[in-house]
């Protein structure tokens, strides 16, 4: 991404933890056809916006992606590989340097520490402050390379959309930036799916780090979950942490607040699940005709490899997503569509 200002079509700024999955496959492609794979060793990806990501690529939407990438560990400037840099100006990606103890702080945070902090010791996992600092480093150095580029004279950017659920601190980083140093007020909206899975909303009282989870989340003008469940028990979090300080309407789905200092804000909440319509997939099971479909899928399976899966059937689980894929996978593999076939199996959440 250069910082040369542009005066064309409004901008907008997807800021996205890893590269989505066949944009990281192209970007080993293209270390590996320059002998420099240990420029980008991680191999993770952010899944979930891949559509997403095939949609921007021929919309033609002025758009860029703010990708972290993790310094080596004993780098002493924050600079990114020259060959990563081009990689970016043909993919529309603004690589953002992070110390490495930050992400991989980070990352824990990601993968286990969040869990702890929302369901507390019962998860299994302890809730580290040192990771949580590492998270705070990470999201503030995000924060800060995206006003950056508001700042370079980019005030075209229409919005700022956050799209990790672990990014949960950069839109109070943000709007402070905004604040602070270019004086705007972007539309800024986060996907924040895993907040919570239980019916119990004293969960979010675990750490007290939470409240800064839930003030940061308060500075987006738009914080999406997988249901409306989530959405409103962020809502009831918002005002048990904030007393006196949050309204909120439930018919809306909306809070207001004055938290920050910036003046009145109003958040929108609401559900846009990445998964599976649960109603009609246990259909789908209670239907007689499934039965007798299933006795002949047992029969046909006989003498081939089974692929087994067995997933809670819920709305964040992508279910369909796996069968559409299978499919395709037989398609461009015709010589194993007899030799193999996948059994999807469920069990119900508690809800």
């Amino acid at each position: 991404m250069s910082q040369e200002p542009k005066t064309a079509q409004p901008l907008t700024i997807y800021v996205v933890q890893d590269p989505p999955p066949s944009l990281l496959k192209e970007i080993k492609s293209a270390l590996a056809a320059e002998g420099q794979e240990a420029a980008y060793p991680r191999n993770r990806n952010t899944f979930w916006f891949e559509q997403a990501h095939q949609h921007l690529k021929t919309s033609g939407q002025n758009y860029e992606l703010v990708i972290p990438y993790q310094l080596p560990k004993d780098a002493t400037e924050a600079t990114v590989p020259k060959v990563l840099q081009d990689i970016g100006k043909t993919h529309k990606i603004h690589w953002v340097p992070v110390p490495f103890d930050a992400v991989e702080g980070h990352v824990r945070m990601d993968n286990d520490g969040w869990k702890a902090g929302f369901h507390g010791l019962e998860y299994g996992a302890p809730f580290s402050k040192k990771d949580y600092q590492g998270s705070l480093t990470f999201s503030e150095v995000m924060a800060k390379t995206v006003d950056d580029w508001d700042e370079a004279g980019h005030g075209a950017t229409v919005g700022v959309n956050i799209q990790n659920r672990y990014m949960c601190l950069v839109p109070g980083f943000l709007r402070d930036e905004m604040g602070q140093r270019s004086g705007t007020d972007k539309y800024v909206s986060t996907y924040f799916s895993h907040i919570d899975q239980t019916h119990r909303i004293d969960i979010f009282v675990k750490t007290p780090e939470i409240k800064g989870v839930v003030g940061s989340l308060l500075q987006a003008d738009a914080v999406n979950f997988h249901t409306p469940r989530y959405a409103q028990n962020f809502m009831q979090a918002a005002e048990r942490l904030f007393p006196g300080q949050v309204q909120a309407d439930y018919d809306a789905l909306t809070l207001k607040h004055n938290i920050g200092g910036q003046g009145e804000r109003t958040v929108q909440t609401g559900s846009h699940f990445l998964g599976i319509d649960v109603p009609r997939w246990q259909r789908l099971v209670t239907e007689p005709e499934s039965w007798d479909h299933a006795k002949k899928f047992l029969d046909q399976a006989q003498g081939r490899k089974i692929l087994f899966a067995y997933d809670r059937c819920d709305p964040i689980k992508a279910l369909d997503d796996r069968v559409e894929i299978y499919g395709k996978f037989l398609e461009r593999n015709p010589d194993v569509a007899d030799k193999v076939v996948l059994m999807q199996a469920y069990y119900l959440a508690n809800d």
